[in-house]
């Protein structure tokens, strides 16, 4: 997946940000990439109510939101978790800007503000 986007006119948001065709507006100042209504497990709450809706449409928002940081440069502190290894992401908020990629078989768990969202496994040659 490229990235879609164009600079926000300038007198529109007073910031240098971009908006991005994948539903995401970035600030590459502070490496933040921000998204809105994501609304993780609605979709499955509707379903066991007895709501028809498509399957697995989580997992594609998720792929297409791990998919944002590695095209924009924008990060989230992580969790990396394996078999022979856990890395925290730093406490402090000015510290932990080290990346870090997942080996075979490591999981990695997001921090965005109070949540944590497990994300897809990466594949060989992606980006983290």
């Amino acid at each position: 997946m490229s990235l879609r986007a164009f600079p926000a006119p300038a007198d529109a948001s007073g910031l240098d940000v971009t908006l991005c065709a994948e539903r995401a507006l970035h600030w590459p100042a502070h490496a933040t990439l921000f998204v809105a209504d994501v609304h993780l497990g609605k979709a499955a709450a509707f379903r066991a109510a007895g709501v028809p809706l498509p399957r697995r449409s989580t997992q594609a928002d998720l792929a297409r939101l791990a998919a944002l940081p590695a095209q924009t440069g924008a990060r989230l502190p992580c969790f990396v978790l394996g078999t022979r290894r856990a890395i925290l992401p730093a406490f402090g908020r000015f510290t932990g800007l080290a990346f870090v990629s997942p080996g075979r078989g490591e999981r990695l768990v997001a921090v965005a503000g109070s949540r944590l969202f497990a994300l897809p496994p990466v594949k060989k040659g992606q980006a983290v």
